[in-house]
């Protein structure tokens, strides 16, 4: 339930999980939307999300690209979060621009675990939902999802962020299928040259048909950026196995973008 004043979201979200995803999620990380009460309302079982103001970032985009660091700094964050959940066992499911949050005071959020599942018992008969830009091409095809699911959708937003533009845009459900499905995408420094060649690769990575071929993990994926978003040369890995660091770093790259 969210109420919409302008431009600004204020959102308390109730929102109804199933019983095996309320014993494995408790989303209390700086980048994702943390649950402040469990309960029950009409017998149905909920989560009380906690209150927070801003714009989601489809409506940033909305006037044009982001400045580069910036798009790296709040991808890396959202990155985190995402890693987060997949340690949990959880898939987000929907990552786009508008399930993000960009905070009165420049922080990033993801929001929205509504479609989020348990990746082990996620199956390929599993039907479409979220937003058909942003779909995985295992997705399209009725494949099992993990992590790395994900870990596409974030580099279709990342991408968006950096250009202005989707890398899969079509005028139709099937074009847009299509072409996640068969076709690369030009490097993001054609459209924007300011754009170094290491972002590039990041990309594509993130946009591989194969998951395989993707990041095997988010956190990897935020190590990638945090050097892009510094402008800087490659920082050495933070090696803890819990993500504090990886949080702290991506922190002190928002306040810095």
């Amino acid at each position: 339930m969210a109420a919409w004043l302008g431009p600004t979201i204020r959102s308390s979200t109730v929102w109804s999980p199933s019983s095996s995803f309320r014993k494995n999620w408790q989303p209390a990380k700086p980048a994702s939307a943390s649950s402040r009460k469990r309960g029950s309302l009409a017998s149905y079982p909920n989560l009380v999300m906690e209150f927070l103001e801003g714009q989601p970032l489809d409506r940033i985009l909305d006037k044009g690209s982001l400045p580069f660091a910036k798009a790296c700094a709040w991808a890396s964050e959202v990155a985190c979060a995402l890693g987060a959940a997949h340690r949990k066992g959880v898939i987000h499911g929907d990552v786009k621009p508008a399930n993000m949050l960009i905070t009165d005071d420049g922080r990033v959020k993801l929001m929205d675990f509504g479609m989020a599942r348990l990746a082990r018992r996620d199956a390929t008969d599993t039907p479409l939902s979220g937003t058909p830009a942003y779909w995985c091409p295992e997705q399209i095809m009725g494949k099992p999802q993990d992590a790395r699911s994900d870990l596409f959708s974030l580099g279709v937003v990342l991408y968006e962020m950096v250009t202005g533009k989707r890398p899969f845009d079509a005028e139709s459900l099937q074009g847009i299928c299509s072409r996640v499905l068969s076709s690369t995408p030009l490097p993001p420094s054609h459209a924007n040259p300011s754009v170094p060649a290491g972002f590039d690769q990041v990309v594509a990575r993130c946009l591989s048909k194969d998951p395989a071929a993707r990041h095997a993990t988010a956190e990897s994926l935020a190590e990638d950026l945090y050097p892009l978003a510094r402008r800087a040369t490659v920082v050495a890995p933070v090696p803890p196995s819990n993500g504090h660091g990886l949080r702290d770093r991506a922190a002190r790259l928002l306040r810095s973008a």
